[in-house]
């Protein structure tokens, strides 16, 4: 894969902070990954989402920041939701956005984000996978120059606003190599340990529960919500993850990983489940 320096329109998270960490995953989509089921936007605008996945130096489970792109109208997304293309000619990502911010930063940093292998005025950022960063967290301004606030609670509960602020890369280290856009580890694609007794009361111990049955339900439910076909990376998508979290809450990181895990597809393949077209590039799955 090519990178090339990228292009930014000049046109109109806490755990991200100076912290180093590897970038083992990108999405753009328009589901907020920490949206409530059934929660309703505030006005017409619809947005579209960069959500960023890293593994902090020393961590056993990835971070997820969600930075906002801009007008989901503006673009179109890719199916695996690694590259999107504004919807006119010319257009840009604005440089003022919070992936925008967080893209001209690496550049600052040295790092070319975009994937040259793709035509100008197309935006894909593959090149970042991989790559090991300090993140810092940037205050934001409003084109007054007044430093933004957001409501939240504080650890008493009651109300207070907190600065703005968005993710940002001061120092780059190079590309950590062998890094799978998971994060969270593999499976042997059948078996997930957990601490959870029969009743579902922890009993302190690790035990290997069986998933598979469990696993090949959610993966037909998954493909299903994506019209019976997708890409392999769109069984980790964030839309994924939100079915995964309502109808297996805590099993939903365990088949996470295990959908992703080609030796579980295999197996669903062998099984009758899917066609697992594996040799191609987006390695295409379908329900059967």
């Amino acid at each position: 894969m090519n990178a090339r320096p990228a292009k930014l329109s000049e046109g109109g998270g806490g755990k991200f902070n100076n912290i180093d960490g590897t970038i083992t995953d990108y999405e753009f989509t328009t589901v907020h990954p920490f949206a409530k089921e059934g929660q309703r936007r505030k006005s017409d605008f619809n947005p579209l989402f960069g959500v960023l996945t890293a593994t902090m130096d020393g961590a056993t489970e990835p971070d997820v920041d969600v930075l906002l792109v801009g007008s989901a109208d503006d673009f179109e997304v890719s199916d695996d939701g690694k590259t999107i293309t504004p919807a006119n000619e010319g257009d840009g990502i604005w440089s003022k956005s919070q992936w925008g911010k967080l893209i001209a930063s690496m550049e600052k940093a040295g790092i070319a984000t975009e994937n040259a292998d793709y035509p100008e005025g197309t935006y894909n950022y593959e090149p970042i996978i991989g790559r090991r960063v300090r993140f810092m967290q940037e205050q934001q301004f409003d084109k007054h120059g007044k430093l933004k606030t957001r409501k939240g609670k504080g650890r008493d509960g009651k109300p207070r606003d907190y600065d703005d602020t968005t993710t940002i890369v001061v120092a780059d280290y190079g590309t950590t190599p062998a890094v799978r856009s998971v994060g969270k580890g593999q499976t042997t694609g059948k078996v997930a340990t957990t601490t959870k007794a029969a009743k579902g009361k922890s009993n302190g111990k690790a035990i290997e529960v069986d998933l598979t049955d469990v696993a090949d339900e959610a993966l037909l439910k998954v493909l299903a919500k994506f019209g019976g076909t997708a890409p392999k990376t769109k069984l980790v998508s964030a839309q994924a993850q939100l079915l995964l979290k309502k109808d297996y809450p805590d099993d939903s990181d365990s088949i996470r990983r295990m959908l992703y895990d080609d030796d579980y597809l295999s197996g669903a393949v062998e099984r009758g489940l899917i066609a697992f077209d594996q040799a191609s590039k987006a390695q295409t799955i379908a329900a059967v």
